[in-house]
């Protein structure tokens, strides 16, 4: 199941779950606090705002640099030497 950020303020502000099939689960610290609500839903933002970007970089990064060898080193015991 994802949660949205309207389900995450819901389960901190008003200490029930929005979802239908679990009407009665409330939050690990049985808290109901606005305070709680918004700082849920705004951690949740930034960590998809920084996945979003951490994702673009690396494509903007592949796309400036063509061709660029990738360099594989071999990880030390899963090589035997003879």
């Amino acid at each position: 199941m994802i949660e949205t950020p309207g389900m995450q303020y819901a389960m901190w502000a008003h200490n029930h779950s929005l979802e239908p099939q679990q009407p009665d689960t409330h939050n690990l610290l049985g808290l109901q606090s606005t305070a709680l609500g918004l700082v849920a839903v705004g951690v949740s933002m930034t960590l998809n705002l920084l996945v979003v970007a951490g994702v673009l970089s690396m494509l903007w990064d592949g796309k400036q640099r063509p061709g660029t060898p990738i360099a594989i080193l071999p990880l030390p015991g899963l090589i035997s030497e003879a």
